[in-house]
């Protein structure tokens, strides 16, 4: 009697489900796929990881947002299906999170113009996405735009 060999992928997927249900009461970003993965397994590999994201197991459940190839990204949060925020709401968030990122390096790189900021955090969609973005209750309850 033959046993079936082990799935990698399979494997982590549902490791990963399991992490991304024990950080639901957590407050702030939900984690990327890059941190979901690595927090499942240390030694998972960027590789094993989108393929663990591909698995139907891990689809059926939770979502992840595609690279420009089709793939899941590594560096886009992971949601529950029907828990992630509007598109703007997690571009809000992102911007934030760089945001803050820039005030800690400092006056050379603090205050970025909006343009910037959404340069480095990859966005380079169209400015209406990020204007409703950074008009979001998530930023201006932190920060101000200013014209």
């Amino acid at each position: 009697m033959s046993k079936k060999k082990p799935d990698p992928a399979a494997e982590l997927a549902e490791r990963m489900l399991q992490v991304l249900d024990s950080r639901r009461s957590f407050e702030g970003e939900a984690p990327t796929l890059q941190q979901l993965g690595e927090l499942s397994d240390p030694s998972a590999s960027p590789d094993l990881i989108v393929r663990a994201a591909k698995k139907k197991v891990f689809t059926a459940r939770a979502t992840a947002e595609k690279d420009a190839a089709g793939k899941p990204s590594l560096d886009e949060p992971v949601y529950f299906k029907g828990q992630a925020p509007k598109r703007e709401e997690r571009l809000a968030q992102r911007l934030l999170s760089v945001l803050e990122a820039q005030r800690r390096l400092g006056e050379e790189a603090y205050p970025p113009t909006l343009r910037r900021l959404a340069e480095l955090c990859g966005r380079k969609g169209p400015e209406t996405e990020i204007r409703k973005a950074a008009s979001s209750p998530t930023l201006t309850g932190r920060a101000a735009v200013v014209a």
